[in-house]
């Protein structure tokens, strides 16, 4: 049995505890969840006898085997070290804040200590198999990641604050990012979490491209990835679906983390 902890019940979070409690992923029950907000979702939670609390001192002493993250860049800051430290395994969605080097560094040298592992979700992307096979043995020449979304979703990020970019009256699409991994994570934090994704299975943070693309005309969220190195090329376009509560979320991530604790616990793994 897969003891599971939440922090963070929005949509990722609101997701997979969902689905824990209509019993669809067997083998799973929640230990607690972490949230500093009560919604329908922590409130249904509690009616069934699951604890929902606001540190992660109180969460980690609910002896939870896993630990979803679903809040946000700095609740991941906040709140990975200490599950880590524990010796607990954690499920990051946050992944852009890995984009952080001292950050990084510093919560892989405690798993490694602990020997906690820390699982990274396909998510909203997939190809993180190919990425890391054409990584295997240093032969990956060039990724880049250009995501194209509705302006709603892109609104309020510190790139375009800082930049003065205005996305609102958009009438055609507007290219308004081209750069590294790192600078894009960091500052589309809520845009570009599968960005780190694919930086950390293939090329890092530093040498991954990523552009990022405002569209008012498209219906879905669209990834496309592109992967060049001495096996040949490969090139994967998703159209996603945005979250019905959530548009810088896609549905997508939500199942693909619905997915990862499958896999954590299954006979049957892919790898």
């Amino acid at each position: 049995m897969l003891k599971l902890g939440i922090i963070g019940c929005g949509a990722i979070g609101g997701a997979v505890a969902s689905a824990v409690l209509n019993e669809e992923l067997p083998g799973v029950r929640l230990a607690g969840i972490l949230d500093i907000a009560t919604n329908e979702i922590t409130d249904r939670a509690q009616q069934a006898g699951v604890p929902v609390v606001q540190q992660v001192e109180e969460l980690l002493a609910l002896e939870p085997s896993l630990v979803l993250e679903a809040a946000g860049h700095q609740a991941l800051i906040a709140h990975g070290r200490a599950v880590v430290a524990a010796g607990t395994e954690l499920l990051p969605m946050s992944v852009g804040a890995l984009a952080d080097s001292v950050f990084r560094i510093e919560l892989f040298g405690l798993a490694e200590q602990t020997g906690a592992t820390i699982y990274i979700s396909s998510g909203a992307l997939g190809c993180l198999d190919v990425l890391r096979a054409s990584h295997a043995l240093g032969s990956l020449e060039e990724v880049v990641m250009t995501s194209t979304k509705r302006p709603a979703a892109l609104t309020g990020q510190p790139y375009l604050v800082e930049h003065g970019i205005d996305v609102d009256d958009l009438d055609a699409p507007l290219t308004v990012f081209d750069g590294s991994a790192t600078e894009a994570c960091l500052t589309f934090p809520k845009s570009t979490n599968i960005a780190a994704s694919a930086s950390l299975a293939g090329l890092g943070f530093e040498r991954t491209r990523v552009r990022v693309v405002a569209d008012p005309n498209i219906p879905r969220t669209t990834h496309t990835l592109l992967i060049k190195g001495d096996f040949g090329e490969a090139q994967l376009t998703l159209r996603n679906l945005p979250h019905p509560d959530n548009p810088s979320t896609t549905y997508l991530a939500c199942l693909g983390a619905i997915a990862a604790l499958n896999n954590v616990q299954a006979s049957l793994r892919f790898v």
